[in-house]
């Protein structure tokens, strides 16, 4: 589970750093970026930091809900194979109303119970999916 945490962390300053370093450059030459090529830029290094497949490793849920997970890069995670899956939600790394509409299909689709947060069974689901 360390390894597991580390690794998480050292991705999510990576992208960190990725991030200042562009905004850095930009600032240095005076490039303006447009909202549309920003969310580009990070849509690109979130697929660089999703084609690990990273397991969810807590449970997820609506910031109401106490005891869940619900911003970072767990979130983002599970967004990002909602997506794969076919599923509409933006990756926010919030879990908003969207993510929550989309997990309580995804548990209908298999056959889990629709609660709209990621709870054991449908955590073990989607790593088992993320898996394979």
């Amino acid at each position: 589970l360390n390894r597991i945490l580390t690794s998480r962390y050292e991705e999510e300053v990576a992208i960190e750093t990725l991030l200042s370093i562009l905004h850095s450059f930009q600032n240095r030459f005076n490039l303006l970026t447009t909202e549309e090529r920003e969310e580009h830029i990070q849509s690109i290094l979130h697929q660089l930091l999703f084609n690990h497949h990273l397991e969810l490793t807590q449970e997820l849920g609506p910031p109401s809900r106490i005891g869940k997970v619900s911003q970072g890069i767990e979130v983002a995670i599970l967004q990002n194979f909602l997506q794969e899956q076919g599923y509409e939600v933006p990756l926010t790394e919030n879990f908003d109303k969207e993510t929550a509409q989309a997990i309580r299909l995804f548990q209908k689709n298999q056959g889990l119970p629709e609660n709209g947060m990621v709870d054991g069974k449908t955590r073990e689901q989607i790593n088992q999916m993320l898996n394979n």
